[in-house]
C-alpha cells in the first residue's frame, strides 16, 4: 500500500507536503489526526508546524499550516490510503498508571458531590476527560473497591451468558474485552463505554435486587394483555438513553409481579406520576410481557390512571 512522507527542514519548522494530498483527506502524524481543508493547496508548498497533540492541515495559496502538532524528524510517514478506506479504522492506544474504571468511578463520585452544595467546594472545578490529572489525584480506597465490584459483577454476567448460550451484542463484546483487562491499556474509543459503566452497574445491581424480591418466574400469560391492575410503587430510576432520557417507574401488582411505566424526562406527566405513585393506584393498560435472562416483568403502555 503506497505511503507518503512529509519532509522537514533542518530545524523541523516546515514540512513539504506531497502532491497527492487532496482536500478532505485525513492525515495522521505520531498518532494525531487532521482533515485537509478545501482551501489548502498541497504540492511543493510548505507549512509551519506548531506544538500540540493533534495535527490539522490548513492554509491557502502555495502551502498550508500544520497546526497543533509536535515537531518530529525528517521523513515522518503518513498513510493516506488506509485513512480513506471506510473499512479500516485506526484508534490511538492509551496507557495509564491507573485502571480507567477506577478513574471513571472517581468521576462519578465527584459529579455527585458537585451536585451537593454542601460539598461542592471540595470538588475540582473542571474535569473534561477520563484521564484528567484531577481524577488521579482524588482516588479513594472506596473507589478502588467499587471498581473491583463492577468487574466481579459483569464477569459473573459473562459466565452466566456463556452457560446459557446468549449471543453477545457488539457492546457486550467491547465490555467483556475491557472487563477482562487491567484497564491500564486501552483504545480511545473505549472511553465512552467506561465513562457510563459505573452508572450501568448501579442500575443493573439495583434492578437485580428488585427482581429478587418479586415473582419473576416465567408464566403462561399472553404476550400482550389489556387489563386493569392495582399497582404499588417499588422504585424509580432515571435512565440515559441514546434517543432520549427517561424515568422508569416500577410497580408491583396483586400477584407481586413487576410492571414498569417509562416516561420521557421532558414529559410533565413524570412529576404528576411521582406524586400519584405514593399510594396504590389502579392502572388500565396494555401490559406487554418481557423475559430477560429467564426473568419476567411487564411493560405498560396506553395506560389510563384511575386515581
Amino acid at each position: 500500500m503506497p505511503k507518503h512522507n512529509l519532509q522537514s527542514n533542518s530545524n523541523n519548522t516546515f514540512w513539504t507536503l506531497p502532491a497527492q494530498t487532496n482536500s478532505g483527506q485525513t492525515v495522521t502524524i505520531n498518532g494525531g489526526a487532521g482533515i485537509v481543508p478545501a482551501n489548502a493547496y498541497y504540492g511543493s508548498g510548505q507549512g509551519a508546524v506548531a506544538a500540540g497533540p493533534t495535527w490539522v492541515l490548513s492554509g491557502a495559496g502555495g502551502g498550508g499550516a500544520l497546526g497543533a502538532g509536535g515537531a518530529g524528524g525528517a521523513g515522518i510517514t503518513v498513510n493516506f490510503d488506509n485513512l480513506l478506506n471506510p473499512n479500516v479504522k485506526k484508534y490511538e492506544v492509551i496507557e495509564t498508571k491507573e485502571d480507567l474504571l477506577v478513574l471513571s468511578v472517581v468521576w462519578q463520585r465527584l459529579r455527585a458531590l458537585k451536585n451537593d452544595k454542601s460539598k461542592s467546594k471540595s470538588v475540582p472545578n473542571y474535569v473534561s476527560d477520563l484521564t484528567d490529572a484531577s481524577l488521579f489525584n482524588n482516588i479513594t480506597p472506596e473507589d478502588r473497591t467499587k471498581a473491583e465490584n463492577i468487574r466481579d459483577y459483569y464477569e459473573k454476567k459473562f459466565i452466566w451468558w456463556a452457560l446459557n448460550d446468549v449471543n453477545l451484542t457488539p457492546f457486550r463484546n467491547d465490555l467483556q474485552t475491557f472487563i477482562r483487562s487491567d484497564g491500564k491499556t486501552f483504545k480511545e474509543n473505549m472511553k465512552p463505554l467506561v465513562y457510563r459503566l459505573p452508572e450501568f452497574y448501579d442500575y443493573d445491581n439495583a434492578f437485580d435486587e428488585m427482581l429478587f424480591n418479586h415473582d419473576c418466574s416465567i408464566s403462561n400469560a399472553e404476550r400482550n394483555t389489556v387489563t386493569e391492575k392495582t399497582l404499588k410503587h417499588v422504585a424509580t430510576y432515571y435512565r440515559k438513553r441514546k434517543s432520549n432520557d427517561q424515568f422508569e417507574y416500577w410497580f408491583s401488582d396483586e400477584l407481586n409481579r413487576l410492571n414498569v411505566i417509562r416516561i420521557p424526562s421532558f414529559n410533565t406527566l413524570s412529576s404528576l406520576l411521582s406524586a400519584a405513585a405514593k399510594n396504590p393506584m389502579k392502572v388500565r393498560a396494555v401490559y406487554q410481557k418481557v423475559v430477560k435472562e429467564n426473568r419476567e416483568y411487564y411493560v405498560a403502555s396506553r395506560y389510563e390512571f384511575k386515581l
